[in-house]
């Protein structure tokens, strides 16, 4: 079981690194030829010279539109880029809980035993489960009618940026630092009879009995004891305030505001003697930047005759290529310099490179492991202890087999995806691994000349 599952990870590991090397050679061109360009404008300073390149803009987001919770009349008229709530019921969860023992038996023999049982607990959940399948019928859950429980979500329908531009859903999800949403009286609009009441101030919950009484459990400020099906809703909110977006600049349906798309590789000649003109360069962009990803990430997967031949990499493209798409359209919640915002675009491309490539060696080495290791049992055999001695040697050499394949596999790899952007890199890459490689067989002979 253990050599097939090696085949396995093997098989998957290689597509794994190889997207993500491949990803990440075009991150690297694409950030350090996207700095060159770049230019810093404000956000009221919308210039159709720009439409079609990338720009570095700073200003204030202003929302201009309502944002209003589906559930509660809590509303802003604008102000707010985002309106969140969560809501959570007091119902019993159910668990699984087991434990194993030993025990002996006649003739001196050991086995054991396994016992399963269920658990109930009361805990604040964001998801109702009625408890319908519970092994316990006395465990029921209830709620109020009209609640929904669960973490729901509302944007401004227009933001504003500055006096040139328009924020679109892409660039109002990556701003963050939403906080505490002053609400007043509270009311449920999908059930007006509810009542809610405001907890501790440094708690920012809203309390709502299940029988909509004013219990005990339920007074202002004290919620030590909630009861089945008691209902409690947070809201947080994010103001307008300063941002910072690096991103292909385009025009919008308003005239004389301007709107983002992202900013991708596209084909430039190989020298730099041939180079495209600004015009050239801003059609090509803006025709990559307006293309589906889905169809971007289906064009990078093999076709015809070798995609039976590659399927787990076209697998791997299909899950996470457009996930990990290289391109730049970032937003800070801050006002940043254009150098101090593509440090942060670098650190963040960083991130998700070596976190993609730790996947990856961790698959190959598993792999490597799994697959070789079965071999040693094969020594075990030998009588006198012997046989567990090579064993435990043998596992030792296996684990070392792997680690130096996968650091030599791996290698090769970053090398081949480098060489299609980064060629003089990838072409030093690929000779530096083929002169390790060299020098290893060539030592290795000598070694084994003189021992002969």
């Amino acid at each position: 079981m253990g050599f097939v599952v090696g085949i396995l990870l093997i098989v998957f590991s290689i597509p794994v690194l190889w997207l993500n090397e491949k990803r990440n050679a075009k991150q690297e061109a694409l950030i350090t030829q996207g700095e060159s360009d770049c230019r810093s404008i404000s956000a009221d300073d919308y210039d159709s010279k720009n439409t079609h390149w990338l720009v570095h803009v700073n200003g204030n987001t202003v929302s201009t539109k309502p944002v209003e919770d589906p559930q509660f009349n809590v509303v802003f008229e604008s102000g707010v880029v985002r309106l969140s709530s969560s809501v959570q019921i007091f119902q019993y969860k159910e668990e699984e809980r087991t434990e194993t023992k030993e025990k002996e038996t006649l003739g001196g023999g050991k086995t054991t035993e396994t016992r399963k049982w269920k658990e109930y607990t009361r805990e604040w959940l964001p998801t109702f489960d009625s408890g319908e399948n519970f092994a316990k019928a006395e465990y029921r859950n209830s709620k109020p009618a009209g609640i929904e429980p669960g973490s729901h979500s509302q944007t401004c329908e227009r933001v504003e940026f500055g006096k040139g531009f328009l924020l679109g859903e892409a660039e109002l999800s990556q701003l963050s630092g939403d906080s505490r949403a002053s609400v007043g009286k509270l009311l449920c609009t999908t059930n007006t009879t509810l009542k809610f009441l405001p907890g501790c101030e440094h708690d920012g919950w809203y309390y709502c009995c299940k029988n909509n009484e004013r219990a005990p459990h339920m007074e202002k400020g004290n919620m030590c004891s909630p009861h089945i099906g008691d209902v409690r809703v947070r809201f947080t909110s994010l103001k307008d305030g300063p941002a910072t977006v690096v991103g292909l600049q385009t025009s919008s349906t308003e005239h004389s505001r301007g709107g983002f798309l992202p900013y991708r590789v596209i084909r430039r000649p190989p020298c730099p003697c041939w180079g495209l003109s600004e015009d050239q360069q801003k059609q090509r962009l803006f025709e990559e930047a307006s293309r589906n990803k889905q169809k971007i990430n289906e064009e990078d997967m093999w076709q015809g005759i070798m995609w039976c031949c590659c399927c787990a990499c076209n697998l791997i493209q299909s899950l996470f290529g457009g996930v990990m798409m290289p391109e730049i359209l970032d937003v800070f919640g801050e006002p940043l310099s254009k150098a101090t915002a593509f440090k942060l675009i670098r650190e963040k491309a960083a991130a998700t490179k070596w976190t993609c490539r730790t996947v990856g060696w961790l698959l190959m080495f598993s792999g490597l492991y799994l697959t070789f290791l079965p071999f040693t049992t094969f020594l075990k055999i030998l009588p006198f202890g012997l046989g567990s001695f090579l064993s435990s040697v043998g596992s030792g050499i296996v684990f070392i087999f792997s680690f130096i394949t996968t650091l030599l596999v791996s290698s090769l790899i970053i090398a081949l995806a480098y060489s299609a952007y980064h060629p003089t890199l990838g072409i030093m890459a690929v000779l530096a691994i083929a002169a390790v490689a060299g020098a290893t067989l060539a030592l290795s002979s000598v070694t084994h000349t003189k021992s002969a």
